[in-house]
Protein backbone atom coordinates (compact mmCIF):
# COMPACT_ATOMS: atom_id res chain seq x y z
CA UNK A 1 0.00 0.00 0.00
CA UNK A 2 1.32 3.43 -0.59
CA UNK A 3 1.95 5.90 2.04
CA UNK A 4 0.94 9.45 1.43
CA UNK A 5 4.29 11.03 1.52
CA UNK A 6 2.88 14.34 1.73
CA UNK A 7 1.21 13.97 5.10
CA UNK A 8 4.39 12.17 6.32
CA UNK A 9 6.23 15.48 5.35
CA UNK A 10 4.24 17.90 6.26
CA UNK A 11 5.97 20.20 8.96
CA UNK A 12 9.14 18.53 7.92
CA UNK A 13 12.52 20.70 7.05
CA UNK A 14 14.03 20.31 3.61
CA UNK A 15 16.57 17.65 4.39
CA UNK A 16 13.66 15.32 6.41
CA UNK A 17 11.58 15.35 3.28
CA UNK A 18 14.51 14.81 1.15
CA UNK A 19 15.25 11.61 3.40
CA UNK A 20 11.44 10.70 3.10
CA UNK A 21 11.45 10.84 -0.64
CA UNK A 22 15.01 8.84 -1.12
CA UNK A 23 13.79 6.05 1.35
CA UNK A 24 10.68 5.71 -0.59
CA UNK A 25 13.06 5.42 -4.08
CA UNK A 26 15.58 3.29 -2.44
CA UNK A 27 12.41 0.35 -2.16
CA UNK A 28 12.25 0.46 -5.64
CA UNK A 29 13.37 -2.83 -7.23
CA UNK A 30 15.87 -3.09 -10.07
CA UNK A 31 14.04 -2.96 -13.14
CA UNK A 32 14.16 -3.15 -16.93
CA UNK A 33 12.11 -0.47 -19.10
CA UNK A 34 12.23 1.45 -22.24
CA UNK A 35 11.57 4.62 -23.42
CA UNK A 36 11.63 6.08 -27.02
CA UNK A 37 14.19 8.73 -27.47
CA UNK A 38 15.43 10.56 -30.81
CA UNK A 39 13.26 8.18 -32.90
CA UNK A 40 14.76 5.00 -31.35
CA UNK A 41 13.96 2.79 -28.67
CA UNK A 42 16.47 2.22 -25.38
CA UNK A 43 16.22 0.08 -23.16
CA UNK A 44 17.04 1.15 -19.52
CA UNK A 45 18.04 -1.19 -17.19
CA UNK A 46 18.18 0.32 -12.95
CA UNK A 47 20.66 -2.30 -11.27
CA UNK A 48 20.75 -0.60 -8.11
CA UNK A 49 19.01 2.43 -6.15
CA UNK A 50 20.63 3.14 -2.79
CA UNK A 51 21.66 6.19 -0.60
CA UNK A 52 25.58 8.28 -0.39
CA UNK A 53 24.92 10.08 2.51
CA UNK A 54 22.09 12.90 1.22
CA UNK A 55 22.19 11.89 -2.44
CA UNK A 56 20.17 9.25 -4.34
CA UNK A 57 23.31 6.79 -6.03
CA UNK A 58 21.41 5.27 -9.21
CA UNK A 59 23.53 2.15 -11.03
CA UNK A 60 21.48 1.65 -14.81
CA UNK A 61 22.42 0.62 -18.11
CA UNK A 62 21.28 1.67 -20.90
CA UNK A 63 21.02 -0.10 -24.50
CA UNK A 64 19.91 1.29 -28.23
CA UNK A 65 19.44 -1.78 -30.84
CA UNK A 66 20.74 -4.05 -28.57
CA UNK A 67 24.22 -1.96 -28.46
CA UNK A 68 25.24 -1.00 -24.73
CA UNK A 69 25.84 2.77 -24.48
CA UNK A 70 27.71 4.17 -21.96
CA UNK A 71 26.37 5.55 -18.69
CA UNK A 72 28.62 7.59 -16.68
CA UNK A 73 27.81 5.82 -13.11
CA UNK A 74 26.86 6.23 -10.59
CA UNK A 75 23.83 9.02 -11.15
CA UNK A 76 23.66 11.02 -7.99
CA UNK A 77 20.39 12.77 -7.01
CA UNK A 78 19.90 15.26 -4.03
CA UNK A 79 16.04 15.79 -4.60
CA UNK A 80 14.81 12.96 -6.89
CA UNK A 81 10.97 13.47 -7.52
CA UNK A 82 8.08 10.71 -6.13
CA UNK A 83 5.63 13.25 -7.46
CA UNK A 84 5.47 12.46 -11.11
CA UNK A 85 2.20 14.27 -13.65
CA UNK A 86 -0.81 12.11 -13.84
CA UNK A 87 -1.58 13.64 -17.45
CA UNK A 88 -4.29 15.55 -16.01
CA UNK A 89 -4.69 19.69 -15.19
CA UNK A 90 -6.46 22.11 -12.81
CA UNK A 91 -7.79 25.21 -14.75
CA UNK A 92 -6.89 28.89 -13.10
CA UNK A 93 -9.07 31.19 -12.62
CA UNK A 94 -7.08 33.18 -14.99
CA UNK A 95 -7.08 30.62 -17.40
CA UNK A 96 -3.75 28.69 -17.20
CA UNK A 97 -3.33 25.39 -16.71
CA UNK A 98 -1.05 23.49 -13.91
CA UNK A 99 -0.43 19.85 -13.90
CA UNK A 100 -2.01 17.67 -10.97
CA UNK A 101 0.24 14.83 -9.71
CA UNK A 102 0.49 11.65 -7.58
CA UNK A 103 2.99 10.08 -5.48
CA UNK A 104 4.82 6.86 -7.52
CA UNK A 105 8.18 6.22 -6.44
CA UNK A 106 8.97 3.72 -9.48
CA UNK A 107 8.26 6.19 -12.41
CA UNK A 108 9.93 9.48 -10.15
CA UNK A 109 12.81 7.31 -10.58
CA UNK A 110 12.35 5.94 -14.04
CA UNK A 111 11.75 9.77 -15.19
CA UNK A 112 15.20 11.21 -13.89
CA UNK A 113 16.54 8.27 -14.93
CA UNK A 114 15.77 8.49 -18.29
CA UNK A 115 16.19 12.38 -18.23
CA UNK A 116 19.87 11.93 -17.03
CA UNK A 117 20.75 9.57 -19.77
CA UNK A 118 19.13 11.75 -22.37
CA UNK A 119 21.76 14.68 -21.45
CA UNK A 120 24.65 12.51 -20.84
CA UNK A 121 24.56 8.65 -22.43
CA UNK A 122 22.10 9.90 -24.98
CA UNK A 123 22.89 13.10 -26.70
CA UNK A 124 24.64 12.22 -29.70
CA UNK A 125 20.90 10.01 -30.86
Amino acid sequence: MMKHLIKLAKAKTGPEKRAIAHDELVKVKPQKFNKVHGGKTVDIEIVSVSHEGELLKVIARAFVSGVEVPVDNPLLYKNAPILVPDGTFETQPEGSRIANFVENPQEGLRLIVMETLKVTALRQL
